[in-house]
Order: C-alpha cells, then structure tokens, then sequence
C-alpha cells in the first residue's frame, strides 16, 4: 500500500479522499480545505483524522509535503445551468486559489474536476487560460469527459477531469479509462440498480425502498395529443395517475409544492443529481407504480457512497449530528461520483508503485 499526503481542496463529503484509499493509497497526513458547515461536519466524521483547513484562501505554506492535490473547484460560474460568467464570478477565482497552493507545495499530482459546460464556456478561452496556468507550473494534464453511467452506476452525470503529472513524473495511463463505455450491472455489491430501482431486493426479488416523500402527477399526453387515462392507470388520488406512452416508458408530469408541471421521463438511468438540493426534488422513482422521490441512500448510491455516509456529521464536542435530508441531497448533488475518480486514482496508483 503506498502512503501518500493529500491535500483535498472544496472537499465536500470526501469523494476524492474515499476514491484515494479505495485505489489502494493510505493517507498519512491528510489535509481538507470546505466551507459548507454540513459537508465539513460529514468529512470529519468519516475521515476523524483529517486536518481541517477552512477557507481556502486562508491555507498558507506551513503544511508538510504534499504528494497530491485533489478538488472540484466551484462549477457554477462555468455550468451551463447558471450564468455561465466564469472568471468574472468571484466562485471563478477560486481555480487561482489552486494555482497558487499548486505553485507553492508542487504535488506531483493532481486531479481536478468540473463540469463538461467549460469545454465551451467563452469559447473555449476559460479551459485555455486554466490550461496554460497549469503548463505553466511544468504539469502535463490529460483531460477526460467521463459519465457516471460507463463505470456501472445508473446516473448519466458527464464530467471533466484534468489528471496532472508534474514534469519528471511518470504519466498515469488512462487509455483503458477513455474509452470506457460499459453497461449498466443490474446487481452491483448486492444492489439492484435496474429499471430505476437502486435500493436492496428483498426476499421476493422485489426493491426494499427507504421511505420519502411522494411527488404527484397529473395524465399526460400521447404523440397523438390524447391524455392517457386507461384501464392500466392507476388512480391514487385525483391528482396522481400513472401515464403510458407509446414507447412503453412511463412518463409523467410532476408538480411541484407550487403547482408548476414539469415533464420527466422515468428511464433506468438518473438525470445528473442536482447541485442545488441534490435530487429529492428531481429525481425519483416507481414504487409500486407510486411516483416518489429519491431517498438521501439512493441519492449515496448514484454517487458511489456506502449507505448512509451523509447521515450523521461530527460537532466540535465531538458528538455525532444527524444531518437533515435536505443538505444530504444537497452534498450528494454536489459531490463527484466516488468509482469514477477510484478509476483514476487507480492509474496513478500503478505509476506510483512500479
């Protein structure tokens, strides 16, 4: 097992550091930079050990030797969901923040991601400028578009990642990640993740779901401008039915606590869980023909996590918080999917040791 010191910058709930030991590493000293009260608390608890930093701006020099830096530094300055002003969002900054850490402690790795949206953002300036600020630090950097659903995982959440090695350094090799493009496995670790179910099976092969709410839907319309109100509806109460189109997937339209439609199809694999409150509202699923929303574990889930890794946080007393479904939707859909980054971190790995 190589040992290595890490330094986990906008950490969330510890993606990457769970990614690192899953690849093999073992942390020595382990350094994490978060300002959300909820993922930091959730970080401590499952990583007791780390030294928690803050605010990155306020890191300064006097940690030890850094092995590797990781971090997705704030993507909603360059999503396509927001404004999409880059540089010119004070969020957008923050890359410099891990250009002058980079500068100074030169880890001779570093795995970053962002969303696919800076591809294009100002047209393609923002990914030259990141670009030539890391070249110019004497870091190679291979860039990977990857989507949760080629590593086994039922979400179709397309991410980049730029995988640094500093100059001297052996370049991991990810030709067997790039090309990746694998089925969904409908009994992953004992889990069904097939047809929307993403919950344990019980004895009858049936899913074993944990609770949440329900969301309500109204019929919808066929191609041939029809509501689909037949037999095979089931009539829950007067504003739930369950809608069929032609194309054999069940399609509905949820409403919202303010009453607005949306349409959503119900397909075998999840919509990107949302950054802005994960995917309770979002996402959901057929049980027993009954529309509800994703519960926190299936949320855990779809990012690659153990059951219930966002249930509990760490106080300073050290007494053990419950945090509440709300902000554990929020860190999930904030989160990067565990297995993905396992992948590379494995490629680093094996550079490492030979």
């Amino acid at each position: 097992m190589k040992q290595i010191n890490i330094l986990d910058l906008f950490s969330g709930i510890g993606g990457f550091s769970l990614a690192a030991q899953r690849a093999g590493f073992e942390i020595n000293k382990h350094y994490f930079s978060e300002i959300d009260k909820y993922a930091e608390s959730i970080y401590r608890k499952q990583f007791p050990d780390a030294i928690r930093l803050g605010d990155i701006t306020k890191i300064g020099n006097d940690l030890e030797k850094i092995d590797i830096i990781t971090g997705r530094f704030p993507c909603q300055a360059f999503s396509i969901a927001g404004k999409r002003r880059g540089f010119e969002d004070t969020r957008g900054t923050l890359f410099f923040e891990i250009e002058r850490l980079a500068r100074f402690y030169r880890p001779k790795y570093m795995v970053l991601e962002n969303v696919k949206g800076l591809f294009s953002h100002e047209k393609g300036n923002t990914i030259r400028i990141i670009l030539d600020k890391l070249r110019g630090l004497d870091y190679t950097i291979q860039l990977l578009l990857l989507n949760t659903k080629d590593f086994g995982i039922p979400q179709n959440r397309e991410r980049l990642f730029f995988i640094c090695n500093l100059r001297g350094q052996f370049r991991p090799e990810i030709s067997d990640i790039r090309s990746r493009k694998t089925e969904i496995d409908e009994k992953r670790n004992g889990k069904s993740f097939h047809a929307g179910c993403i919950s344990t099976k019980n004895a009858s092969g049936q899913c074993n779901f944990d609770g949440g709410s329900t969301l309500f839907a109204i019929p919808v319309k066929n191609n041939k401008g029809k509501l689909e109100k037949t037999d095979n509806a089931i009539c829950i109460d007067s504003n739930y039915y369950k809608g069929i189109d032609n194309h054999g997937q069940r399609t509905c339209i949820l409403l919202s606590d303010s009453g607005q439609g949306r349409k959503r199809e119900l397909r075998n694999i999840s919509p990107p869980l949302r950054a802005h409150d994960g995917c309770g509202h979002d996402n959901y699923t057929f049980e027993n023909s009954i529309i509800r929303r994703l519960t926190p574990i299936e949320c855990e889930r779809l990012q690659d996590y153990p059951d219930n890794w966002t249930k509990y946080g760490k106080a300073d007393n050290s007494i053990k918080v419950p945090i509440s479904d709300t902000q554990r939707y929020k860190c999930c859909g904030n989160s990067i999917t565990v297995k993905v980054a396992e992948e590379i971190f494995k490629s680093i790995y094996k550079v490492l040791i030979n």
